[in-house]
């Protein structure tokens, strides 16, 4: 589990780079938040159905948060190659 971790993360720099080729970013984007909402929402029903609004408030502000540092950091790979991008990382 450990060396499949790292392996599936790091693929997923080359696999963006290759997407961007196709679409653009806040459509990359849209398609894996909307897939990731859907299943989330499949696993967790019962627990969102309980949800009160300062819960749903925090947890719309996570996603708007997370949304941007991924936009951002999916529009930089548009001017980089996918190994220089995960080396920065690396060395961080």
């Amino acid at each position: 589990m450990l060396f499949l971790a790292p392996l599936i993360w790091g693929a997923s720099f080359a696999v963006t780079k290759g997407s961007l080729d196709a679409i653009g970013p806040n459509w990359l984007l849209s398609y894996r938040f909307i897939l990731a909402a859907l299943f989330m929402t499949v696993l967790v029903w019962k627990q969102i159905r309980g949800m009160d609004r300062q819960t749903l408030r925090g947890g719309i502000l996570t996603g708007v948060e997370l949304y941007l540092v991924q936009f951002f950091q999916t529009v930089g790979m548009l001017y980089t190659t996918a190994g220089k991008s995960e080396s920065r990382r690396k060395t961080r």
